[in-house]
């Protein structure tokens, strides 16, 4: 079906804010602190109980939804309607799978392939041996871009980072701003050392970049035979009894 857009606000993220909790609170957690009952593992339910707890956290701040809205507009998030953009132009069509996760999936495994099969030169340039991050907005729109762009980084010195907060030279988009935009701005505010460079400006500093193409089919069932393995083992092992039984 084709993706529509649309404006969300997550709950979860605003509680912990509001709340000033260590870590986010799942949906039962949250229904529980607020005392409302439901029935978990339902969309319905769901739908209706992160309702409930947003009037909630607006009773408890003392705030309507009008005021709540225009006093936080900027915390808004847009699912955008644009194509996502694979190896395999087909691969959406052809898997049930989290878009997200398997983005996440390609990067990692082209990662571990680089670090693996080849060595790469280290050249006199900004990039030697430092850690660079890409912002949200932009690191998992193409995945075919972000590899190549990623490949050609490496030959230059570069390496890649994906925790911001610890990067040494953070490639933002003009206009976007996400969470690791957040984390870069705050860890300069506590005096680390970080560059930030405008994407266009980043691309062109690398000059020509490849245009190699992924089996991401292959890759994708590759890790879901890797991920299935590895939970057999974990229940495996823990069915056997870690001492032998005395006769």
């Amino acid at each position: 079906l084709e993706r529509f857009e649309f404006t969300y606000l997550d709950i979860q993220k605003y509680h912990k804010t509001v709340a000033k909790t260590k870590d986010m609170e799942g949906l039962s957690k949250l229904a529980e602190r607020y005392d409302i009952s439901f029935v978990q593992h339902r969309s319905d339910e769901d739908a209706k109980v992160t309702a409930e707890i947003f009037k909630k956290i607006l009773i408890k701040e003392n705030i309507d939804l009008t005021s709540f809205i225009g006093k936080n507009k900027k915390t808004f998030q847009v699912n955008e309607k644009e194509i996502v953009i694979l190896g395999d132009k087909n691969y959406a069509k052809r898997v049930a799978l989290s878009t997200t996760k398997s983005k996440k999936i390609l990067l990692h495994h082209h990662l571990e392939e680089l670090k693996k099969n080849k060595t790469f030169p280290t050249k006199n340039t900004i990039f030697d041996g430092k850690g660079v991050c890409f912002s949200d907005s932009w690191e998992q729109e193409d995945m075919n871009f972000t590899r190549n762009v990623l490949e050609k980084l490496y030959n230059m010195g570069g390496r890649y980072n994906g925790m911001a907060k610890w990067c040494k030279i953070f490639i933002f988009e003009e206009g976007k701003k996400g969470e690791k935009d957040k984390a870069v701005d705050d860890a300069i505010k506590r005096g680390e050392n970080i560059t930030k460079i405008e994407k266009s400006i980043f691309i062109t500093m690398l000059g020509e970049i490849g245009i190699n193409t992924f089996d991401d089919w292959k890759t994708i069932c590759d890790h879901k035979k890797k991920v299935k393995k590895e939970k057999y083992k974990k229940l495996r092992y823990a069915s056997e009894p870690t001492e032998k039984p005395t006769i």
